[in-house]
């Protein structure tokens, strides 16, 4: 029963948020308003290639930057688990458009900001582009915690959403879908099969490779309520991972980068020395980028003190 408890609490720490049972029908204000590109705002997206395969998710960056003379309050903006993040527009060389979601998660409740940003500063991050957008994504074919795909081809996208008072939308990137070659299909097979050490093995630059690294990671090693975590070997994992792939738009991800402060709270005595053992063994990644932020800094801090409590209590 502890165990369920502490998992149910990790989960709203990662999320920033609580759940509410209640049906998802929050309205899409792009209903309200025609969105188009816009280079010259506060929010921009960026891609860390341009070609990706067919059912490979699509790591979009984010830079947010508060242009408004007042603070700004973001709440489940940037994290792609939530029913009120960032929405995208995206259309093929066809003129189909994806701008519905495939998928909706349980409604939040309303009043729960994330992050204060000043006037003038900056907030990272990045979301799966076709984790709830795209083609709805074959059972056969389904792996990696997305449910949308897109079909090989040319894209454009941009991504919009209410900030800070304001409508407001994004620059606008352009990207190649190709169709799966024999050694994607290898890759894939392996990993639906949880061969986690072949697939590494023999296939660690094939792009699937990454990604099924990071849902192992989030999903199959030591969840969150595992009382008996061995922080030595989650640790040795997540430090390969980012030093393999230091420019990984994953090193931006809050469930991702979250998860692994979860995963070692309860064995880590304090925050900053977990900050200080990433520094020193991630160095020139895009991780250290995104945990020197303040805000995420924060967040990470916030959560860190809240898990322990959580963690504290239930040993009385």
């Amino acid at each position: 029963m502890k165990n369920q408890f502490i998992f149910v609490f990790a989960m709203l720490l990662l999320s920033g948020s609580f759940f509410c049972g209640c049906s998802s029908k929050n309205h899409d204000r792009s209903e309200i308003k025609n969105y188009k590109p816009d280079s010259s705002s506060g929010l921009k997206i960026s891609l860390v290639k341009t070609e990706f395969k067919m059912y490979e998710p699509i790591m979009a960056r984010f830079d947010y930057v508060n242009k408004h003379n007042h603070t700004d309050t973001i709440y489940y903006n940037f994290n792609e688990n939530f029913d009120n993040s960032v929405k995208f527009y995206i259309v093929s060389e066809e003129n189909e458009i994806y701008n519905k979601k495939l998928w909706s998660p349980m409604a939040l409740l309303n009043k729960s900001p994330q992050f204060f940003i000043n006037s003038g500063d900056t907030l990272i991050a990045s979301m799966n582009l076709i984790f709830k957008y795209g083609e709805k994504i074959p059972n056969q074919e389904g792996s990696y915690n997305y449910f949308g795909y897109l079909k090989p081809g040319e894209y454009k996208f941009y991504a919009y959403d209410f900030i800070g008072g304001e409508d407001i939308s994004s620059n606008e990137l352009s990207f190649f879908v190709t169709e799966l070659e024999e050694q994607d299909k290898k890759a894939r097979e392996l990993f639906k099969n949880k061969k986690y050490d072949e697939l590494i093995s023999n296939y660690p630059l094939n792009p699937f490779t990454e990604h099924a690294i990071v849902y192992y990671f989030g999903n199959e090693m030591y969840p969150v309520e595992t009382w008996d975590n061995d922080n030595k070997k989650i640790k040795k994992f997540f430090f390969k991972f980012v030093n393999t792939y230091p420019n990984s738009f994953y090193n931006l991800n809050m469930p991702f980068v979250f998860s692994y402060f979860m995963k070692i709270a309860n064995k880590t005595d304090e925050i900053n020395d977990a900050f200080v053992e990433i520094e020193r063994n991630t160095a020139g990644s895009l991780l250290i980028k995104f945990i020197e932020n303040k805000y995420i800094r924060e967040k990470i801090i916030k959560n860190y003190i809240e898990f322990k409590k959580v963690f504290e209590s239930t040993k009385k």
